[in-house]
């Protein structure tokens, strides 16, 4: 196996997409979107660098990640993403295991010393090759996800199950809503062009405040 830099994977990944389900923060169209994150990063911008683990026969694992002096950091876990991984299609616990270790190896050549990569799923194959390939590497530590079921419940009980605090912060937002005379709307953003332009609102938002 060898590991190579590479500039366009929109095939490689949607290949890999349709092989394995994987969830949406493992699409294509978000991490082109998210990869103009730079405030996250407080300090000067570092960009996403992507990088192939394959052999003559085929591709193993993506891995969109920035590097920034002896770290590495898994893409997603500094952009707030809630669910954290690399890419990769149809291949064996074996072969991601080989994969993984191999781009290990890659940073260590380019004195990377350190990985990180939170919002792991902890039941994913992800998280079993990675506390089986850490080893004497160094320490492991996942930082679990934390998700909210409302199936079995409404709103209101939900709401009711909530701290004084966090209950009050909502009333005070909305008061703040209805006193601006400001209306919320839900709206499902799905094509690239219209998800750069959101972004770029946000940004605008999040710099003003």
């Amino acid at each position: 196996m060898e590991v190579v830099r590479i500039k366009n994977s929109e095939e490689i990944h949607n290949q890999m997409m349709e092989e394995r389900k994987q969830c949406v923060f493992q699409s294509y169209g978000l991490m082109k979107c998210g990869s103009g994150f730079r405030y996250l990063l407080n300090k000067r911008h570092v960009p996403v660098e992507t990088f192939l683990v394959k052999n003559d026969i085929r591709n193993y694992l993506l891995v969109y990640c920035r590097i920034k002096g002896e770290r590495c950091y898994l893409f997603g876990t500094n952009e707030a993403f809630d669910i954290v991984d690399f890419v990769y299609g149809d291949i064996t616990e074996d072969e991601l295991r080989k994969s993984i270790s191999c781009f290990f190896n890659y940073l260590k050549q380019k004195n990377v010393n350190y990985f990180d990569a939170k919002y792991i799923p902890a039941n994913s194959k992800t998280w079993a090759v990675l506390e089986s390939c850490v080893g004497e590497r160094g320490e492991i530590e996942n930082v679990k996800n934390v998700s909210i079921n409302l199936d079995s419940q409404s709103y209101e009980s939900y709401f009711s199950s909530l701290g004084k605090h966090a209950r009050q912060n909502i009333r005070t937002a909305n008061n703040r809503i209805n006193t601006d005379q400001k209306t919320v709307s839900f709206e499902f953003v799905d094509d690239y062009a219209s998800k750069k332009n959101l972004h770029r609102e946000c940004m605008r938002i999040y710099i003003k405040r």
